[in-house]
């Protein structure tokens, strides 16, 4: 899996990128908004990382470029506060996920990519087998970090979500037949992979 990580902070960027190699995921920089846009344009890749603030440009106005032009590509914004304003938009914009930059760790990062990628190839490639909603946003992170076996107020931070909107989420029965096929294939993939460690160990 090949992902663009647009981020105007080489220091940030370094540590995503190392975060997200050690989960097999190939990243590549690019270190502002034009360059970022040249890179999406010549190349293909699973998916986009983006920074909120680029110099003068913003990590919405990619998304609603690449919403233009390929919206194909999950695009997930990365942000250093927390904004109801922001998500709202990266929202409209068609953005595929929300996380906050203090909780972009290996773990939660590389699976709001992959699910993000899946939920992606499987809306385009076969719509009419899955009725379920695709999650998005902040809705996906939370998801995510619930997966892994978060705490509701961890899961809902790294979400860039208040604690309240993380239970009224969580309440909600599209939500939680999200969650619940999220989690339904992660331990399949666990199990595949046990099975294929097994089987090269013989």
């Amino acid at each position: 899996m090949n992902v663009l990580l647009i981020d105007d902070d080489s220091d940030d960027a370094d540590l995503v990128r190392r975060e997200l190699e050690r989960y097999g995921i190939e990243v590549e920089w690019a270190a502002g908004f034009d360059s970022g846009v040249e890179s999406f344009e010549s190349r293909r890749f699973d998916a986009v990382l983006v920074d909120h603030f680029l110099g003068a440009r913003t990590g919405l106005e990619f998304l609603r470029l690449v919403g233009a032009r390929n919206p194909s590509v999950p695009v997930i914004l990365i942000t250093g506060f927390e904004s109801q304003e922001v998500d709202d938009a990266a929202l409209e914009a068609g953005a595929a996920g929300f996380v906050l930059k203090d909780d972009a760790r290996g773990d939660l990062l590389s699976r709001t990519i992959r699910y993000a990628v899946r939920a992606s190839q499987s809306q385009g490639s076969s719509p009419r087998q899955d009725p379920r909603p695709k999650p998005g946003g902040k809705d996906l992170t939370l998801q995510v970090a619930l997966s892994r076996g978060m705490t509701i107020r961890d899961a809902a931070r790294a979400a860039g979500m208040s604690e309240r909107t993380a239970y009224r989420r969580m309440n909600d029965p599209v939500f939680q037949d999200q969650l619940a096929h999220l989690e339904s294939e992660l331990r399949q993939r666990m199990v595949d992979r046990t099975v294929e460690d097994i089987l090269r160990s013989e």
